[in-house]
């Protein structure tokens, strides 16, 4: 309920007006009866006014505050499909249409592409253009990816944008084409909240344009087999260009009649063209196809992202498996098992990893043999993650001194599709490692923010028993060395304390190695750790510690590894650093990071691989013991028996709880063999070794190939199977799958169960259902909206023929966009734009008058209205007029009397203002009346030329008065005297007589006498 510039928010309680006021009325009548009629009545009226008061303060009672003022957001849109050179002229536009805004209308600014980015917050701003510039843009060139389109997502942080204190309105700056999201749905809210949209549509369309519209290759192919390779682009107009097709890293011979060039000169028509190029698959693997097409110069063609397109075909084989393995000596017992089993593997060094999941999809399986952690970089793992968990792929880790824990896998993406814990088990009273970290500037470009990356790297490859510490120099820690622990030294626990300290380093630049060395080594020195180290990352050019200090770190068995980034001293600063290191056991890293930004990024590696320094202790080695199967009837383990040759090592790990499945333990019942179903993959840990080291009896054991060949074969991707293919065809922002499938005698594949996942370019999974819709046919659609390659998994599950085994298999396909749909845009989309601003009540903004855009206009607008709480006012109110009404009622104010008072008061007052003035009036005419006196005697007195009179002096009494006897005071007629003295009144003791206004009259009396006086003076004159 609104009264003028109030609100009630309860407003119920105003209903008890009425009431109290009747009832107030009514007792009135005999409890106010001792009262006059006049303290009666206003009595009565304090009381009334008292209940109104009380009963407004309960109606929770708010003080409007409408606002005036308006902001506009304007979102920009900054994606690839907006014309080049449109927004410089946005900026003069905006600033000519400020001209006539007000001043207290504010502008607000935010930029939309992938991702919405808030360049301005709403604030006045000049109708100047670098100012306007500057508010759009932000200041910088921060505007995300250009690559896609999300208007939506720009409405939504504009309206977020809108101060409360202003009514808000957009104006939406595009050319109306989106790639994600739904700026429909988007305006639909704002149109809820009543934010207008107004639009200022930017009109364009490319007349010459070639697009590529897609590469169409089989999915799957057998090797050896001649697939065809279609290829369909749309050209606008007829227009003539190379085309050139890549088939991996090779290019395909279009042209075989001309040596000199691959490609082949083809003439466009206006339209869809399609071309066909047959090819020879000759290996198994990811087979990935890119074309390209090259118009002439002066085609008019505009955008180059979107003439080329992409493709890939899976070339099926003999299961193939990929082992990685550094030492190859090693490696060799494995090779050999694999090989004689029929196996197909290739040994690689981690060096030589599959860089991406399409690479990884040409092996069925991959086997980490004693790798460590930091031979892969974190997109390498995650990619291997996503191998086993959403493409299919089988995993199989087998142990050595730098697997598992002890080779830094703790924490990585690998460490969750494992079938174990790399943490050792709380049971097991395993010494723990300490590490301590010494973090000197590094004066580089993102020095500090690589340094804290390094430091969260090696943190995260301890385990959350290991004690960590790290120490910087800080000019503000007020001691005179300048240590300041960041992290003092403590269990690492799940690390986020930790990360969190490591997130406030600054990176001092100490002048002297001693002081933060004696600090790690006191703390280091205290713990009861199985390895201690010391990391020192510096720029080598602070004061080296004295040999008393290294001499300790010796005796206390504490390594040092000096990483020297960018020395400042040159081979001295090395040779110090080298030094340091070998004299305690550790080991010396230099960095050159000018010219040579490469070798920064090893920086993290090198801290995860020293960190491994003091986890040995998740290292079990000790006399031979023989492990026992604890589940023989394990697929994997079938044929295998009860008795397995001795060790001597393993790594120490934890069970897995939920679906692994141990399948033999340890004499100290740790895990040795586990295995498990992962997403759609299988994982199998082997934490000892697989050579001679820990099982030397396992290579010359009888069953060596036979263990291995059932686990590998367990973890392998089911085989393709020959009678199964797979078309893909894109719809927009998705794909559709479909599958044709037959049975081992050529039949339709009825009632199999597929299970589909894709793989994103960003590693991000997808499930999705396939439904048979005819004999053998199974369809089913995903999302392949973002650019890049989507690699697309599926596994099926059929009843065998006759009641036999089921029939089981999977399948590879690749979807690959190779430029994002921001380059098909050829043209505006103004109806979206004209539907939002219509759906919201907005304006489509004239582009050829700025000064008639009124970005401000109020049109539409209901303004914000501010509330402020006001019933603590009012109860205060009520106080008061409560301590009146008592006083009415119950010190009995004479109210008649003090009216009278008052009256009589106002009355004196303006009686006294009007003597006063009368008073003043006679002083001006008596002085009037003595300047014509004093003219007429001057003018007397020079007709009778009397003798000269002294001009020095004021008075000079004339010659008759001079000749008239002398009189003195006392000799005034007694009558006179006597009448003064009557006339007067006695003063009071402040000065006043007793009646003011008899005062007034003698002083009229005795002006008057003393005019008589001066009119009988002129007389006798």
């Amino acid at each position: 309920m609104i009264v003028g510039p109030i609100q009630f928010d309860a407003p119920v309680w105003l209903l008890l007006i009425p009431v109290t006021w009747a009832l107030t009325i009514w007792f009135a009548r005999k409890s106010l009866t001792g009262m006059g009629t006049v303290t009666r009545r206003v009595a009565l009226v304090i009381r009334l006014i008292l209940l109104t008061a009380i009963i407004a303060a309960l109606a929770d009672p708010m003080w409007r505050l409408v606002s005036k003022d308006v902001a506009t957001i304007m979102i920009v849109d900054k994606s690839r499909s907006m014309p080049q050179g449109v927004h410089e002229n946005l900026h003069a536009y905006v600033a000519e249409a400020l001209a006539n805004s007000k001043k207290t209308d504010r502008l607000g600014a935010v930029t939309t592409a992938a991702d919405a980015l808030t360049q301005s917050l709403p604030e006045p701003v000049k109708a100047d253009v670098n100012e306007v510039r500057t508010k759009l843009e932000g200041g910088s060139a921060m505007i995300g990816l250009e690559s896609a389109t999300d208007l939506a997502s720009g409405v939504r942080l504009a309206m977020s944008m809108i101060p409360p204190d202003a009514a808000g309105r957009l104006t939406l700056v595009s050319d109306g084409n989106e790639t994600q999201g739904s700026l429909l749905t988007a305006a639909r809210a704002a149109a809820a909240a009543g934010v207008p949209i107004d639009v200022l549509p930017i009109d364009y369309k490319y007349e010459n344009e070639v697009i590529f519209d897609g590469l169409y290759a089989p999915a799957t192919a057998r090797k050896g087999q001649t697939i065809s390779v279609r290829m369909s682009l749309t050209a606008k107009k007829d227009t003539t260009g190379e085309l050139t097709l890549m088939m991996g890293d090779r290019p395909v011979d279009l042209s075989p009649d001309d040596p000199a060039t691959f490609g082949q000169m083809y003439t466009l028509n206006e339209g869809v063209n399609t071309l066909l190029v047959p090819v020879t698959v000759s290996r198994p693997g990811a087979l990935e196809f890119k074309a390209f097409f090259a118009p002439v110069e002066g085609s008019g063609d505009s955008i180059a992202e979107n003439n080329t397109a992409a493709g890939v075909t899976f070339v099926s084989a003999e299961g193939a498996v990929l082992l990685l393995c550094d030492n190859p000596a090693a490696a060799a017992p494995m090779v050999d098992a694999l090989e004689e089993s029929r196996i197909s593997v290739e040994l690689r060094h981690s060096s030589e990893s599959p860089r991406s999941l399409a690479e990884l999809q040409e092996f069925d399986a991959v086997v980490l043999m004693d790798v460590p952690a930091y031979s892969f970089d974190f997109a390498q793992q995650k990619e291997m993650a996503s191998y086993v968990r959403d493409a299919g792929g089988g995993l199989v880790m087998i142990g050595g001194e730098n697997s598992f824990g002890a080779g830094g896998w703790i924490g990585s993406p690998v460490a969750e599709v494992l079938p174990l814990l790399l943490e050792p088990p709380e049971k097991r009273n395993i010494p723990k490692g300490a590490l301590a970290m010494i973090m000197h500037s590094i004066e580089i470009p993102n020095g500090v923010y690589l340094g804290k990356q390094t430091a969260k790297a090696a943190v995260g490859a301890l385990s959350s028993r290991d004690e960590v510490g790290i120490v910087e120099y800080s000019w503000s820690t007020g001691s005179s060395d300048g240590v300041r622990w960041i992290f003092p030294m403590q269990e690492k626990g799940d690390g986020t304390a930790a990360n969190a300290a490591i997130a406030n380093m600054n990176f001092g630049d100490m002048p002297d190695y001693g002081a933060p060395m004696q600090a790690a080594y006191n703390s280091l020195a205290n713990v009861k750790a199985g390895q201690k180290h010391l990391i020192m990352v510096t720029d080598g050019d602070a004061t080296m510690p004295s040999m008393t200090l290294v001499n300790q770190y010796q005796a206390a068995k504490i390594t040092i590894t000096t990483v020297c980034v960018d020395p400042h001293g040159g081979s001295n600063d090395v040779t110090n650093m080298k030094n340091l290191a070998n004299a305690t056991g550790g080991r010396n890293y230099t960095i050159y990071s000018r010219g040579n930004q490469g070798q920064l990024a090893q920086l993290p590696e090198i801290f995860i691989k020293e960190a491994q320094t003091v986890k040995r202790s998740l290292i079990w080695e000790g006399d031979p013991f023989n492990p026992k199967v604890v589940n023989g009837a394990a697929e994997a383990m079938r044929g295998i028996g009860g008795t397995l040759p001795a060790m001597t090592g393993y790594v120490v790990t934890a069970d897995r709880e939920g679906l692994a499945l141990t399948t033999a333990r340890t004499a100290e019942d740790d895990p040795l063999v586990a295995q498990w179903q992962h997403g759609l993959g299988r994982a199998v840990a082997f934490t000892s070794d697989a050579a001679t080291k820990w099982s030397e009896d396992w290579v010359a054991w009888g069953r060596y190939k036979q263990f291995w060949e059932q686990h590998i074969r367990w973890a392998m991707r089911p085989a393709g199977a020959a009678n199964l293919s797979v078309a893909t065809e894109t719809r927009g922002d998705s794909t559709h799958v479909i599958v044709t499938a037959l049975d081992s005698v050529g039949d339709p594949l009825n009632f199999a169960a597929f299970r589909g996942a894709v793989v994103d370019p960003d590693l991000k999974a997808q499930g999705f259902e396939l439904t048979q819709t005819a004999p053998g046919r199974y369809e089913g659609d995903f999302a392949s909206n973002k650019a890049g390659t989507h690699i697309v998994t599926l596994r099926y599950d059929a009843a065998g023929a006759d009641g036999g085994a089921p029939d089981r298999g999977s399948v590879q396909a690749a979807v690959l966009r190779p430029y994002p749909d921001e380059y098909r845009a050829l043209e505006d989309n103004t109806p979206l734009l004209q539907q939002v601003a219509d759906l919201t009540g907005g304006r489509v903004l004239p582009d050829d008058d700025p000064a008639g855009a009124d970005l401000f206009s109020r049109q539409g607008l209901t303004m914000p209205v501010s509330l402020r709480s006001i019933w603590l006012a009012i109860a205060l109110v009520s106080l008061g007029i409560f301590l009146t009404d008592v006083a009415v009622r119950r010190v009995r104010i004479d109210i008649p009397a003090i009216i009278a008072w008052a009256r009589g008061l106002f009355k004196a007052k303006r009686s006294a203002a009007s003597q006063v003035d009368a008073l003043r009036a006679a002083r001006q005419t008596t002085r009037a009346k003595l300047a014509e006196r004093a003219a007429r005697s001057e003018k007397g007195a020079k007709a009778e030329a009397p003798a000269a009179i002294d001009k020095g002096r004021k008075f000079e009494a004339g010659d008759e008065y001079l000749k008239k006897p002398a009189r003195s005071v006392t000799d005034a007629p007694a009558p006179i005297v006597d009448k003064r003295k009557k006339d007067a009144e006695p003063l009071e003791p402040g000065g006043k007589g007793k009646d003011e206004e008899g005062g007034m009259s003698r002083l009229l009396a005795a002006k008057k006498r003393a005019q008589d006086q001066m009119k009988d003076e002129d007389k006798q004159n």
